[in-house]
């Protein structure tokens, strides 16, 4: 046990010292997009942030109270798909298979559906359209530049 502990430390030492260290003190641009978009079914509203390689859109699913035991979200019964549309009407690529996701906050729990965009020039994002339910919903989006 006494040889362990300093095996073990200077490991630790060599570890940090070749690890690629990050940059605490860079910042990350992210861009909210006011969609003006309720998801179906009253669940809340659609969100979607600008980052600085993706768009990402989040579609509430479910929730309820962090205190109470509530059952995960029936995604596949809402036949979710979703498209980001250039201003030619081209789809913008989705990155990832969306993901289910849970947020806490405060006592609610609220569970989102995320989608991930590769993000391309600033101005070719021109709309989104949701399919739920065998339904299209569909919101123009203009994104205001400083």
């Amino acid at each position: 046990m006494k040889i362990t502990t300093p095996i073990v430390v200077c490991l630790s030492i060599l570890v940090c010292y070749f690890s690629d260290a990050q940059d605490t003190n860079k910042t990350v641009e992210v861009r909210h997009i006011d969609l003006k978009m309720d998801m179906p079914g009253g669940f809340g509203s659609v969100l979607m942030s600008e980052q600085p390689t993706l768009y990402l859109v989040q579609l509430p699913v479910g929730g309820g109270s962090s205190f109470e035991k509530h059952p995960a979200p029936d995604v596949e019964s809402l036949g979710l798909q979703v498209w980001l549309l250039r201003a030619d009407g081209a789809t913008i690529s989705q990155r990832d298979k969306p993901t289910l996701i849970g947020i806490s906050n405060a006592g609610s729990d609220t569970d989102y559906m995320m989608y991930t965009f590769a993000r391309g020039a600033s101005d070719e994002l021109a709309g989104i359209v949701l399919q739920v339910k065998g339904k299209l919903y569909c919101r123009e989006i203009g994104i205001q530049r400083k």
